[in-house]
């Protein structure tokens, strides 16, 4: 078995089998194997990756939403994802052509467009934890999103 510098099998180069016995004429090979690149574990740094290790879960997952907050990532030509700083930028919401908004997190987030009549929001008070149970949401949000499709908003 081949093991890259992080002691790991590389998938690039199968086991060996067992070599048959050899008859006392033949003549033996000896085979090389090439070496392996490490695996990159993502373009964090060493160092950065052991400060990961040292931050709490909702620390890492506030950095997270934070460098993702101003994006708007289109997920269908008619479904957007984004955080905070998308939902309270009107001009960036137009620019992108959303017409309708989805706010899982009512509780802490307002509908910062509310009085717009181009806008519409389907607002649900959701905690932000693992333990939040959203199933219930599930029909409720794909009706609303189905209804935004089919009257050609996004």
């Amino acid at each position: 078995m081949v093991l890259n510098s992080l002691n790991v099998p590389s998938p690039a180069q199968p086991e060996p089998s067992p070599a048959p016995a050899a008859a006392p004429a033949a003549k033996r090979v000896s085979m090389v194997a090439p070496l392996v690149a490490p695996i990159s574990l993502g373009k964090e740094a060493p160092s950065e990756m052991a400060d990961d290790a040292l931050k709490s879960e909702g620390q890492l997952k506030k950095e997270k939403l934070k460098a993702a907050s101003n994006e708007c990532t289109e997920i269908t030509p008619y479904m957007f994802v984004s955080g905070e700083d998308v939902a309270k930028d009107r001009e960036a919401l137009r620019t992108n052509g959303v017409t309708h908004i989805v706010n899982a997190s009512n509780i802490n987030l307002p509908n910062y467009f509310e009085s717009d009549p181009s806008l519409d929001y389907l607002s649900l008070k959701l905690f932000d934890d693992k333990s939040q149970e959203i199933s219930w949401f599930f029909l409720q949000v794909v009706a609303y999103i189905d209804a935004c499709r089919r009257a050609g908003g996004k």
